[in-house]
Formats: structure tokens, sequence, C-alpha cells
């Protein structure tokens, strides 16, 4: 099973916030990944209103089996004298790529929306009537949507803690979707079928934390 990474890096405090710095970093980051060794996948972006880059990193097994190896401690190394401390935004496994084959990651804009319940409220009828929920979601946004057709959801094998959730964890419902531009993500959202289907989602009362890439860079074959 792979596991999915999201990393972001911050232009450095003794640079000032210019396009020049955010450029370097961003070409640091890219030249870096062309010759990464280790992760099946990476995909290097910006995030929107926001200084930094940020790379999606795939890994082809589950971060358990693969932390431990040579290649992820070496990668972690060379990342961190490249670009400096990262924040780990993201770190879940996934029932198949996300990159090849139409997968979300191969889109200019990719939107990770990761949804946490209390282990407590997530019981299989809870989380079958989730799915059936996005489906349902997804039914009306696609009336309206301008692209966005490759995403995949499900729940995550697992549990993780919360911030706000203090007395137990939480199990996670992750939605990633593709867009092949920043245009076509707004318009998307702007939708009369999103504003319609969006209380379907909100209804579920869970801590979701959004994520959007847009990717300058990606490879999209496996190393």
């Amino acid at each position: 099973m792979p596991t999915v990474e999201i990393r972001r890096y911050s232009v450095p405090s003794d640079l000032t916030e210019s396009q020049s710095s955010k450029a370097d970093l961003l070409g640091a980051a890219i030249a870096f990944a062309k010759q990464a060794n280790g992760p099946a996948h990476v995909a290097v972006g910006t995030i929107e209103g926001q200084s930094g880059v940020q790379l999606i990193v795939e890994w082809k097994n589950d971060i358990k089996n693969v932390a431990q190896s040579t290649l992820y401690i070496t990668f972690e190394s060379d990342l961190k004298k490249t670009l400096g401390q990262s924040t780990l935004l993201l770190q879940v496994p996934v029932a198949e790529s996300i990159f090849g084959h139409g997968g979300p990651a191969e889109a200019a804009v990719v939107e990770f929306a990761h949804n946490q319940f209390p282990v407590s409220r997530a019981t299989p009828e809870f989380k079958a009537r989730v799915k059936s929920d996005f489906q349902k979601f997804d039914d009306t946004f696609k009336t309206t949507a301008h692209g966005g057709e490759s995403w995949v959801a499900d729940w995550l094998p697992g549990q993780r803690p919360h911030d706000a959730v203090t007395d137990e964890l939480t199990e996670s419902f992750l939605v990633i979707r593709g867009y092949n531009s920043v245009k076509e993500y707004t318009d998307s959202i702007k939708g009369q079928g999103f504003k319609e289907g969006l209380p379907i989602l909100l209804a579920w009362k869970g801590h979701t934390t959004l994520v959007r890439h847009r990717a300058p860079w990606r490879s999209l074959s496996s190393r």
C-alpha cells in the first residue's frame, strides 16, 4: 500500500519574501526532485497565497516499512540539506498510486481534503454514510463543475490524533481531487453544483484540513 506525504518548505528567514527568493527555493526543489532516489513519485509545487514550496512525495510501500530504510533516511537528510526544515502536513496510506493512469496527482492543481472524526463516531454505519454522502455530493458538484473528474476518496487504515480531539484518536476520510488549472478549480467551486452539494459535507461535522497544491513539475513514472 503506497504512502503519500505532503511536505512544505518556507523561504529561509534570512532571505526576503521576494519573488526571486521564492523562485530560488522552487528551482532548488525541482532540481532536487529530478535526481532524488527513493520515492516512486514526487510533485513540486507552490501554495496559492503563501510563500514557500510544497512537495507531494509518494512511496511504494507503507511508511512503517519505508521509514527505517536507508533510501528514506538518505532522502530525508538530503532534503533537509537542500531545502531546510519541512512541515509535514500529511502522511497517509492510499489504496493505490495517485500518480499515473489518470490519477489526481497528475493534475496541475491537486486538492487534499483530510476529514477526521473521533473514533467513537466512526462506526461502520457512519463510515458507509460518509462514502455514500460523498458520492451524492460529487453527483451534484459535477453538474456545474469545470473539470475535477479525477478523484479518489476513501477511509484510511489506522487511527490518528487531532489537536481538537483530546480524549480519543480519530479515523480519517481522505479526498484527493485534481484540476487542470487554477481557473478550472476556481470556476468549479463557484458553481451552483458546489454550493448545493456543500451542506452534505458540512453535515458530517468533522475536522477538515484542506491542502491545495499547484504543481509546475511532477514525476509521472516510477523510479
